[in-house]
């Protein structure tokens, strides 16, 4: 079974982005930005970066998420490696078609 994080929805900073509580295995928590919610095949995905980058061993994530039997929300670690590369590669895709877009406004000012 895959580990489940335990974490907090809604919370936004002052920015208005929404952060997610990660609690790790000692029961530190985390906070993270979501940076992006990304479907791959049937599953939905977030991107997390930490709120702190200059947070000692904090780096971004890329999480499943997976709803209960009760209907509520959680975030799953990927542990097929296949599965985190189809994501990741997603992922740089999306980043890269957006770069170009940013390219292609710059271009016409």
């Amino acid at each position: 079974m895959a580990d489940q994080h335990d974490h907090e929805h809604g919370h936004e900073d002052d920015e208005g982005e929404d952060v997610v509580i990660l609690e790790d295995d000692e029961g530190n928590e985390h906070e993270f930005t979501v940076e992006h919610v990304l479907r791959v095949g049937d599953h939905d995905y977030v991107i997390l970066v930490p709120v702190d980058p200059d947070a000692a061993g904090e780096e971004g994530m890329i999480l499943r998420v997976e709803t209960t039997d009760d209907g509520e929300s959680t975030l799953v670690d990927i542990e097929d490696e296949a599965e985190f590369n189809r994501v990741a590669e997603a992922w740089e895709k999306l980043q890269e078609e957006e770069g170009d877009d940013e390219d292609d406004e710059d271009d016409e000012e």
